[in-house]
């Protein structure tokens, strides 16, 4: 009736001698016996592999056993759970197809298989029941039997798509950062904590002539090389440096400070823009965590050297005169503040003054003016030394600080600047205009005298010698105007002198007294003085001119009249020289006066002139005859000549 299972006992049974004289078989039947510890067995077992899944279904971690030919043979709850599935509809699918990078995981397992060890790839795409995508960590290692044959594929895996997300986000973050600070206009890179480069951009490049990927990754300042020659510590690795180390490198800089956070400083960089140089303003901070933990720095550069150049242009106007390139009156007055206390003594003082300049202005305008300005400066330092300080400190006065220097050498730099005034007046060319200086010299034995005293003396001497010199310098600068008229081939040959011969014949006829007839001379020769003041596109138009040139034109009345004014010789004509383009009719100009209110000498001489200047070349015309002048003055008497006295001007010539 089938197998049973027995328990057999054997006892051997000795005589006294030891020898075994017989033997003892017992037989139990433990066929039931046996069947219980087969059902314990299996109760085990089967509590053993519960235990197993039990244990696999609370780790939070992917798990399968896979056959070899890929059918998944064992899964835990976790894995099934995490894809969408339930555990039986997970059991028998082939785990490759929940890869979406199949291929990987094939030479991943393949190799294996080769070597016997596990392979890991992370991160893997695993594909969801809904399509979604997750990414984990995994690792595939051999299954085998009792035998140590493989038998298949034990997969194990984590679930990183959170720490994935975050990683990709923070990539995202860090890749708009760099894309941030590449869009910045301002040059601008990014250091860790070890120096070590982590964003260099667009402007940057430009700045420093070295591109992203030749920098990114470098340490050992590296990055100063390209701007200061050299590898040192620049404005981004000061502000991570302990307070003692930042004071050694801190007078690098031009400026250096910090506002809250932030270090600004200004440098020149020698480099910049593969060694043109340029001055740069940089400004930069630590870099924080999170958790504020210093991850490393940043720093801003912007070019500045336009902006410098524009300061020091600035600057140098402060203390200079734009025109004549010297130090101005500010500058003056703080070189006497600092020499007067100094060991600079004896100091003497120059003060030098143009003559004449608001006439030379008023009629000829300020750029001559400004020339003559040149001129005396050029004067002024040829007679003195590059050590010595010399100001514009007016707008015709100039003034000279000149240390170690006493009355006598003083004196000995005037006669220098007087010869060096002649020599210029001598060699000057055609149309420069003469140029006179007055000028006042004191010294300061010591430090006893104020300099600010000395400088008042030597202005009063100034002035004294303006004022002997006065007329000579008046009458000077007068000849050198009507010089400069005939240099510009205004006056024609013979025409002042034709002018005094036929006005003083008029002027006799009609017996004037001797007062007037000096007035009358005079006016022949310099009525047409205020002419130097006006173009020469005017003066020698080839055609007539129009309204706005005659507006002009007309204007050398006004201009001769001022320069008549300033000279002594002169002021006397200077109403006649004024009002000798006044019509009989009142519509002459600039006064617009009429008949006898026009002063004798004015009518008399509008006559004369009007008549010389038809019957001699012009640029506009050629001379006309003297019966055609005549004519033509006979037509214009009564409106713009006196009638009796142009029939006494006929009666001459005739």
């Amino acid at each position: 009736n089938g197998w049973r299972w027995f328990q057999w006992e054997n006892i051997a049974i000795g005589s006294a001698d030891g020898n075994i004289v017989e033997l003892c078989c017992l037989g139990r039947d433990i066929t039931e016996l046996k069947e219980v510890k087969h059902s314990i067995a299996a109760e085990a077992l089967k509590w053993a592999e519960k235990r197993s899944h039990d244990i696999l279904d609370s780790l939070e971690v992917a798990y399968c056993e896979v056959d070899l030919s890929g059918k998944i043979t064992l899964c835990n709850q976790y894995v099934a759970q995490l894809l969408g599935y339930n555990r039986d509809e997970f059991i028998g699918r082939d785990y490759r197809h929940f890869f979406t990078k199949r291929k990987i995981v094939v030479q991943a397992v393949a190799e294996m298989r080769r070597s016997g060890r596990s392979q890991r790839l992370s991160p893997l795409e695993i594909l969801g029941r809904n399509g979604g995508i997750i990414y984990g960590d995994f690792s595939f290692a051999p299954l085998k039997d009792n035998n140590g044959s493989m038998v298949g594929v034990r997969v194990s895996g984590r679930d990183i798509t959170a720490r994935k997300r975050a990683e990709d986000a923070l990539q995202n973050a860090c890749r708009r950062q760099d894309e941030i600070i590449d869009f910045l206009p301002d040059a601008t890179f990014v250091i860790d904590n070890n120096g070590i480069v982590v964003a260099w951009n667009k402007a940057i490049e430009e700045v420093s002539g070295v591109s992203r990927d030749n920098m990114l990754g470098k340490g050992n300042y590296e990055y100063a090389l390209p701007f200061y020659g050299e590898h040192r510590p620049t404005l981004i690795d000061l502000v991570l440096m302990p307070e003692a180390e930042f004071a050694k490198h801190r007078k690098r800089y031009e400026s250096i400070e910090w506002k809250g956070d932030k270090l600004f400083g200004r440098i020149y960089a020698p480099g910049a823009y593969n060694g043109t140089g340029a001055y740069l303003w940089a400004i930069a901070a630590k870099l924080y965590d999170a958790a504020g933990n210093i991850v490393g720095a940043i720093e801003t550069i912007r070019d500045i050297t336009e902006r410098k150049r524009y300061e020091e242009r600035l600057k140098y106007l402060s203390l200079h005169d734009q025109l004549t390139g010297l130090h101005n009156r500010a500058y003056f007055e703080n070189e006497l503040h600092r020499l007067n206390k100094s060991r600079e003594y004896p100091i003497t003082i120059l003060v030098a003054d143009v003559d004449n300049l608001k006439l030379f202005n008023d009629t000829m305008g300020h750029n001559t003016g400004d020339k003559l300005l040149k001129y005396c400066t050029a004067v002024l330092r040829r007679s003195l030394r590059a050590s010595d300080i010399l100001a514009r400190v007016g707008g015709d006065e100039f003034a000279a600080i000149i240390p170690r220097t006493g009355e006598k050498d003083g004196k000995e730099i005037a006669l220098r600047i007087s010869s060096q005034l002649a020599h210029y007046n001598h060699k000057k060319r055609k149309g420069q205009p003469f140029l006179s200086i007055s000028l006042g010299l004191a010294t300061a034995e010591d430090a006893s005298k104020p300099l600010l005293e000395t400088v008042k003396e030597a202005d009063d001497r100034m002035y004294r010698n303006k004022f002997h010199r006065g007329a000579t310098a008046s009458y000077q600068v007068i000849a050198s105007l009507l010089a400069m008229l005939g240099e510009r081939d205004f006056v024609t040959e013979g025409h002042a002198r034709r002018l005094e011969e036929l006005c003083l014949n008029i002027g006799k006829k009609i017996d004037l007294s001797q007062e007037k007839l000096a007035n009358l001379s005079l006016l022949a020769q310099v009525h047409d003085l205020g002419k130097v003041g006006i173009p020469d596109r005017i003066l020698f138009k080839d055609c007539l001119l129009d309204n706005s040139e005659m507006e002009i034109m007309r204007q050398h009345c006004d201009k001769g009249y001022r320069i008549a004014l300033s000279s002594a010789d002169l002021s006397e004509t200077a109403e006649l020289i004024l009002k000798h383009h006044e019509h009989w009719d009142g519509n002459g100009y600039p006064m617009g006066i009429k008949g006898e209110d026009i002063p004798i000498e004015c009518r008399i001489l509008a006559i004369v002139d009007a008549y010389d200047a038809m019957t001699s070349d012009r640029p506009y015309r050629k001379a006309m005859s003297s019966k055609i002048a005549i004519a033509e003055l006979k037509r214009c008497a009564g409106t713009q000549f006196d009638p009796e006295l142009l029939e006494v001007f006929l009666s001459i010539i005739s």
